[in-house]
């Protein structure tokens, strides 16, 4: 019966040094360490759901970062980051994420579904580029759905495929509009 049901909520918050954070994957540790990641984060976890009559649990994961900065492997930074950063089972949620890089503001939201084949909806500023996206990677495939935005002046819409990480290859077909 309805009275019958139980159900579990447990939430956990931190606020951490990113460069002082538990290891939560090996993978995670060796990066933030080798992009020397700086910056305050806020996590939250939070499990919940019914019990009974079958345990049926949820597990949602929320990080949210204040004035981060790492070294990138092309040798450029990222510098005063704000953002957050929340996952669910299948889904990852990126919103308000903002800062400088190469000294011009960039700003990113979007999310990202479906971990065994993602599919991207994002959106993303950076200087006087301004660009939507979807997306969706297959193994070693990136296939864009479409891709449009604004440079400056002009405009542009973008789409293909591009195969292998490597050593990329693809086909990319667009147009673009430029006011002169």
């Amino acid at each position: 019966s309805p009275d019958d049901r139980q159900t579990l909520t447990l939430r956990c918050v931190t606020h951490s040094a990113l460069d002082r954070l538990p290891p939560i994957t090996p993978a995670i540790e060796t990066a933030l360490k080798t992009m020397k990641a700086e910056g305050q984060v806020d996590i939250e976890a939070t499990v919940e759901g019914p019990l009974r009559p079958s345990p049926s649990l949820r597990t949602t994961v929320t990080a949210t970062l204040q004035n981060g900065s790492c070294l990138l492997p092309t040798g450029d930074s990222i510098e005063e980051a704000d953002g957050t950063l929340r996952w669910q089972p299948d889904l990852l949620t990126v919103t308000g994420f903002r800062g400088k890089f190469r000294k011009e503001p960039f700003h990113l939201e979007g999310s990202l579904v479906n971990f065994a084949r993602p599919e991207i909806d994002a959106r993303f500023s950076w200087g006087n580029l301004k660009a939507d996206g979807q997306l969706t990677i297959d193994g070693e495939q990136l296939e864009i759905q479409t891709t449009t935005g604004q440079l400056g002046t002009g405009t542009f819409r973008l789409f293909g495929e591009i195969n292998g990480w490597k050593e990329p290859m693809g086909n990319l077909y667009g147009e673009t509009t430029f006011k002169i």
